[in-house]
């Protein structure tokens, strides 16, 4: 049903040993957020502040991690409900049929576990046609 999943902010368990200036971030049981991890990838701003998505994916499933820099990522549904995220050291969900804007500051990195591999026929590239979903 459409709209029914929504964006969320994923919890990372950590351990820390700061006598030793040492943390570790761990997300297990990836299954219970994204079916399966079929691709990941990198994206990465240089010298300008950049959007990057403007796109959404018919049955994809992604989590998003904030490597370095600021990001913000904005998502709507195909109902027009709207979605802000800031990435504050927690994960992001991202359901199909979002649309995805990922506002990227210079020097910033986003890490992508996606549950499909790209696919350009599963993917909506103009606003006009994901706004036709519903």
């Amino acid at each position: 049903m459409i709209g029914t999943e929504r964006p969320k902010y994923i919890e990372l368990n950590e351990l820390n040993e700061a006598s030793i200036g040492f943390s570790l971030s761990i997300l297990d049981d990836l299954e219970q957020f994204i079916p399966s991890i079929r691709r990941l990838y990198f994206l990465a701003s240089s010298f300008e502040p950049v959007v990057r998505g403007n796109h959404a994916h018919l049955n994809q499933h992604q989590i998003l991690f904030l490597i370095e820099g600021k990001a913000t990522l904005n998502l709507e549904s195909v109902v027009g409900e709207k979605f802000s995220f800031k990435f504050d050291g927690r994960g992001i969900l991202i359901p199909p049929k979002y649309w995805i804007e990922l506002e990227m500051d210079s020097h910033s990195k986003v890490l992508c576990l996606a549950s499909q591999a790209y696919c350009k026929l599963l993917s909506i590239n103009k606003k006009e046609a994901f706004s036709k979903l519903s």
